[in-house]
Parts: structure tokens; sequence; C-alpha cells
């Protein structure tokens, strides 16, 4: 916990004697809940982009209907910008946990106050 500025690590060891763990402890599992919801959005970022693939290609596959063509590629590119989103989220958890847990923190600083 020396990476953490002092204030912070003052309130994660109140956190943690009220929940019966040391402040130490508590960074760690925090630190581990973003390398887990990392994980989260990779797989669902995943799981879109393909869907938007295949929603973009059948929109192409589509001849006989323009605007269900047009319809059918909007949609797909709607679902892969969200899937970019996610996919993004999830490298910078995996890249710098620690800045998300750090920021995870201070949000929950400022909703206290």
């Amino acid at each position: 916990m020396e990476n953490i500025p002092q204030n912070i690590s003052q309130t994660l060891d109140v956190l943690a004697q009220k929940f019966g763990a040391t402040g130490e402890h508590l960074w760690k599992v925090i630190i581990e809940q973003q390398i887990i919801d990392a994980q989260i959005f990779l797989i669902f970022g995943i799981l879109l982009g393909t869907i938007a693939i295949i929603t973009i290609i059948i929109s192409f596959s589509e001849t006989d209907d323009t605007d269900s063509c047009g319809s059918l590629f909007l949609i797909g590119m709607i679902i892969l910008f969200l899937a970019c989103f996610l996919l993004a989220q999830s490298y910078g958890h995996f890249r710098n946990p620690e800045f998300r847990a750090l920021e995870q923190v201070i949000g929950m600083l400022g909703r206290v106050r």
C-alpha cells in the first residue's frame, strides 16, 4: 500500500476495520475485482463484436429490400461501437488495475461525503 496516497490509505484502513480485514487486504481485493471486471468486459465485447459482424454481413447479403439492409447495417454498426467501447474498457482494466481501483475508491469517497 506504499503507492496509495495517505488519505486514501487511511480511508481503506477505516473501511477494513469495519469489515474485519486489513487495509492492504481490502486494496488487493479491489484490484482483483478490476481484473474480474476486465474479463467480463472482454467477454461481452467479443460477444457483441461477433454479433455486430454477423449483423453487418447479413445486411450485405440481403439484396431484396434496401431499407432492411440499411437498418441492419446501422444496427450492426451501433453494436460494433458498443463492442469497441467494452474492449477499450477491458484493456484499461487489464493494463492498469491499480488506477481503476483508485478511481473506484475515490468515487466511493465522493459519494460518502
